[in-house]
């Protein structure tokens, strides 16, 4: 069942969602020596941004913010870990969604998210996501 959501002030005058990507715990081992080389893509609308990649760790923490614009308060903000490989492909680790409608109704969502994959490994990801209206001015990228 989808749910229907007023824009309100913040997505009708062109919304900025700040994504803060802080740190994982647990995250499973995808290498031969037992750690992984974790990084994060977040997800808004089809427009995604990349943290960097932390070498051999089950516990990285990156500290890194991003800003994205948001129309939509159907849309979701997904976050999805993945492992780096030199020579294969990245593996995928896990990702979780937040609904645009929760992040506008709690405007500060900070804690772990725990991550899903195929195998219910139970890692976590800790994500801070902000909703406030700002000027596009501000954010000439966006």
């Amino acid at each position: 069942m989808q749910r229907a959501v007023t824009l309100g002030p913040v997505l009708s005058k062109g919304g900025v969602l700040h994504v803060d990507v802080v740190c994982g715990r647990d995250l499973p081992k995808m290498d031969r020596f037992g750690k992984s080389d974790p990084y994060v893509i977040i997800d808004v609308e089809g427009h995604t941004k990349k943290t960097s990649v932390k070498k051999r760790t089950l516990n990285p923490t990156w500290r890194e913010k991003f800003v994205m614009s948001v129309a939509d308060s159907n849309s979701s903000l997904i976050v999805t870990a993945y492992d780096w490989d030199f020579a294969d492909d990245h593996d995928l680790m896990g990702y979780f969604s937040i609904p645009i409608f929760e992040i506008l109704e709690n405007p500060v969502h900070d804690q772990f998210y725990t991550l899903r994959d195929k195998d219910g490994y139970p890692a976590q990801v800790t994500c801070r996501a902000v909703t406030r209206h700002q000027s596009p001015d501000l954010h000439p990228e966006l």
